[in-house]
């Protein structure tokens, strides 16, 4: 099981999230590990241009410093703010990209080191980081903002208790929703909201089962829904949405096959694709399930051109999902990419990057194009290196 690592992502998004490494695959992690393979510290992989000349993506500028399994946020001026995240050892650097000139500038530090972190972006434009994983391989219940007018971190409040490979959403009414995760000992069905107004973290109803490496995507409703991810058992093949109005959770139901470190996002017409992810600690899945709001139902969707977990996803403007990196069956972090069409309900390989990612980061610009950072190679060495996908006219 993958403990401390993920997400995507989501994303985002969500998070979630989130992150989630893995090499040989084993027995259930604990958050004193770094994830499921080691991750030495020496630097290759991805320092050229993406060659194919008919790939639609392209280098762009290189990070400051490697790191995978960081987060990447969209902040309100176009920049992208790149946290945290491990190289060789979890990291507290942090760095924005800036669009217009295709460049990565360093800005202050987090007071701490933060793998398997969450981040948030807050109504006035700071960004919320809250717990993950310190250089010490404990997890975190402390929490700072990121002010993009100082480029620089301050404390705010911290968690009720601390959370690695949780899960972060933005609620419609400007509060953060973080759930489940790993305290250092045990898997969590805890919850708690983060008030910007105040800066301060007060629990909300649980979850009624306990997760790690979950995916959580906020529906058009403002509801969230809280997907698949791990316990100490293993993946978890249910789902559960949380009512901000009510503070709870609903029951759970079946998603249709468990998956841990999976990816989701919101797709234009309201459902939620989810793909890839663990179905067990030794099977990387290859399909891809939508969630339908309206129905409240779930459906199996196409099988994806690679298995994959640990990847990233991002719902395009055009209605299509972009679908980058990961890890596959064996260990090996997987280059291609391939994008999801709601309407004919086909995943296709639409190009590749020079080297697999996992612990990646894939970020929707204001342009429409999407810019994808670090992530980490097989054998395992984080990347620098970043490139822009271009969806074309």
């Amino acid at each position: 099981m993958l403990v401390i690592a993920v997400i995507v992502a989501v994303v985002v998004v969500s998070a979630v999230g989130t992150a989630s490494i893995g090499g040989a695959e084993g027995p259930p992690a604990t958050v004193q590990d770094y994830g499921n393979g080691p991750f030495p510290t020496d630097k290759l992989w991805y320092e050229t241009a993406i060659a194919a000349p008919s790939n639609p993506l392209t280098a762009t500028g290189s990070l400051n410093e490697a790191r995978a399994f960081h987060t990447a946020t969209l902040l309100d001026d176009g920049r992208v703010l790149v946290a945290g995240g491990m190289d060789g050892p979890p990291i507290a650097t942090a760095e924005t990209y800036d669009p217009k000139t295709g460049a990565f500038t360093a800005t202050g530090s987090m007071s701490t080191p933060r793998v398997y972190v969450t981040a948030t972006l807050l109504p006035g434009g700071q960004v919320l980081i809250a717990g993950g994983t310190d250089a010490d391989k404990r997890a975190l219940a402390s929490a700072e903002l990121f002010d993009p007018a100082k480029n620089a971190f301050t404390p705010t409040g911290s968690m009720s208790t601390p959370r690695s490979n949780a899960a972060a959403v933005a609620l419609q009414g400007g509060d953060v929703l973080i759930v489940g995760g790993n305290d250092g000992s045990q898997v969590l069905d805890s919850a708690e909201i983060y008030d910007p107004s105040t800066g301060q973290f007060t629990l909300t109803g649980s979850m009624s089962t306990p997760r790690e490496s979950m995916t959580a995507t906020r529906l058009a409703d403002g509801g969230v829904l809280v997907a698949g991810g791990g316990d100490q058992s293993g993946p978890i093949d249910s789902a559960e949405i949380y009512d901000p109005s009510a503070g709870q959770f609903n029951l759970p139901e079946s998603m249709n096959g468990a998956r841990e470190a999976a990816a989701a996002c919101l797709l234009s017409n309201g459902d939620v694709f989810v793909v890839g992810g663990k179905s067990s600690y030794t099977t990387v899945e290859s399909t891809a399930i939508l969630y339908d709001p309206q129905n409240e139902a779930w459906s199996d969707l196409t099988t994806l051109a690679d298995s994959r977990t640990d990847g990233a996803v991002v719902a395009l403007p055009d209605g299509t999902a972009l679908i980058v990196g990961g890890l596959a069956d064996d260990g090996t972090s997987i280059a291609s990419v391939e994008v999801y069409s709601a309407d004919n309900g086909n995943s296709n390989l639409v190009g590749s990057m020079d080297r697999g990612r996992a612990g990646l980061t894939a970020t929707l610009l204001n342009d429409g194009t999407v810019l994808i950072v670090g992530g980490a190679d097989s054998p395992t060495t984080e990347s620098s290196s970043a490139a822009i996908y271009n969806p074309g006219p």
